[in-house]
């Protein structure tokens, strides 16, 4: 019996101790590459491409994102916003910096998928680009990123992806620097690891470009609440496998209300689980199938468990582990668990001491274990009623 209990165990832990395992190698990568260059952004002034933007019900902070991005765009370049279901003077407020509007009504059809995709198939009865670019309403671009993702998409055919940061909002609290301490694990951290360890990157929702034929023939009409993800895997299994340009920068801020924040965390965590248990698997299993190394190393890189979720799950199987060993019923889970949780701690420390103390004071990072704590709420909602709906983001 004991054995059968020690087998059971280590069936269980093994797949947070590969998790563990895996996010360290990918914090050592980081640390490796963080200062490699990106190509140059050369042959991208000649190409046409559209920057598509979707908006529902922001009125109040697009203009100052088109007359910012407006600066920062080549003269082949033109702006496409999609006011999408908007109860507000978003199309209005859009058309007064001169870019291009288009609306769409369509209640029963919320969802950003729809909105891309409306766009998408204006396009084609229009001019269709050769690049097209999508970026969020409330998202800044650095000098330079439009053009570098042109390029990247010219040189080698696939997809590109600009690094995508999120910042707390001026003086911010605890828990908003502790979000943006995950954001930059999980993007600055383990997304360029990815890149060292020849993983392809996810799309990240904002400041990705396409060839337009091939974001074209995805299907995005769709409420999916983890589209990007969605669109990930589906490009991937295409062969159109999506770069990380460190180089080519993407800004936005977390909301400062907690209700918005809540909401937020909530939408993107609960898509995230519900594709690890219904999706991914199919993928990496795909990936196993065809020998494609990069197809199972993007599903198995999206598999990994949020950060404060996989942090809690390494306590606790460390703990029941160790229970376990000290009533005689093996030590195997404890070896796997007592090395995969000591790697993952000492990955996110490095990663703090590689880039995070810019944003968490040493105090600050001794009190992460508090914010992991504050999430449970938001996991055992995903499994008493998990969020299935588009619910967009508020601001102020």
């Amino acid at each position: 019996m004991p054995l059968l209990i020690e087998a059971a165990l280590t069936i269980i832990v093994l797949p947070m101790a590969l998790q563990a395992i895996f996010v360290f190698a990918e914090t050592l990568s980081f640390l490796r590459c963080r200062h490699v260059p990106d190509p140059a952004a050369d042959g991208a002034d000649d190409v046409s491409s559209v920057i598509l933007i979707p908006a529902h019900d922001e009125e109040h902070i697009i203009e100052q994102s088109l007359r910012d991005l407006q600066k920062r765009i080549g003269p082949h370049d033109r702006i496409l916003v999609v006011a999408d279901n908007c109860t507000d003077a978003t199309a209005d407020v859009a058309r007064k910096t001169g870019v291009e509007v288009i609306e769409r009504q369509e209640p029963e059809r919320r969802g950003k998928g729809f909105a891309l995709d409306y766009g998408i198939r204006a396009l084609q009865e229009r001019e269709p680009p050769d690049i097209l670019i999508i970026l969020d309403a409330d998202c800044h671009v650095t000098t330079g990123t439009i053009a570098a993702l042109k390029a990247q998409v010219i040189r080698d055919g696939m997809p590109a992806q600009a690094l995508y940061l999120m910042k707390a909002p001026t003086n911010p609290g605890f828990y908003q620097k502790i979000a943006e301490f995950a954001w930059y694990f999980r993007i600055a951290v383990r997304f360029v690891g990815d890149r060292c360890l020849g993983i392809p990157t996810m799309i990240l929702g904002s400041g990705m470009a396409f060839r337009f034929e091939d974001i074209a023939a995805i299907d995005l009409a769709t409420a999916d609440i983890v589209e990007d993800m969605k669109m990930s895997l589906e490009l991937a299994a295409k062969g159109k496998y999506t770069r990380l340009l460190s180089c080519a920068r993407v800004y936005s801020e977390f909301p400062n209300e907690e209700h918005a924040q809540t909401t937020q965390r909530t939408r993107w965590e609960h898509g995230h689980l519900d594709m690890i248990l219904h999706r991914l698997p199919r993928y990496a299993l795909t990936g196993i199938r065809r020998g494609d190394f990069r197809l199972f190393g993007l599903a198995f890189s999206m598999g990994v468990l949020p950060l404060t979720l996989l942090a809690a799950m390494q306590v606790v199987l460390l703990l029941v582990s160790t229970i376990a060993a000290l009533f005689g019923i093996g030590t195997l889970p404890l070896a796997l668990m007592g090395a995969g949780t000591g790697l993952f701690f000492l990955a996110i420390l490095l990663a703090w001491l590689g880039g995070g103390r810019e944003i968490l004071t040493v105090r600050d990072f001794l009190q992460l274990p508090f914010y992991v704590l504050r999430k449970f709420p938001l996991y055992r909602q995903f499994l008493i009623r998990k969020e299935t709906n588009w619910v967009k983001t508020e601001r102020k």
